[in-house]
């Protein structure tokens, strides 16, 4: 779909390096990329934050436990409770 003339106010010609050949591309289409890099990025901060924030959930909710059985003593076993 070719962008319209009030999407596109100004051409600008483009050399395409490997063939040499040129062609005309819009401002508004990379304006349009630049948009959709934006939010991908940010996407990606926050992605990386969550993953992070799970982590540090899962130590804080692992080292509570261990920590308690290194502080206890090792149980003896109840007399009681083998010949009953």
């Amino acid at each position: 779909m070719q962008p319209s003339r009030s999407q596109c106010q100004q051409l600008l010609p483009v050399r395409d390096g490997r063939s040499g050949n040129s062609h005309v591309r819009c401002d508004h289409g990379n304006d349009l990329l630049s948009l959709v890099a934006e939010p991908r990025e940010e996407a990606d901060r926050l992605r990386s934050i969550r993953e992070s924030e799970k982590e540090i959930d899962w130590w804080n909710h692992a080292l509570p436990s261990l920590r308690q059985k290194r502080e206890l003593p090792p149980e003896k076993p109840n007399p009681r409770s083998r010949g009953s």
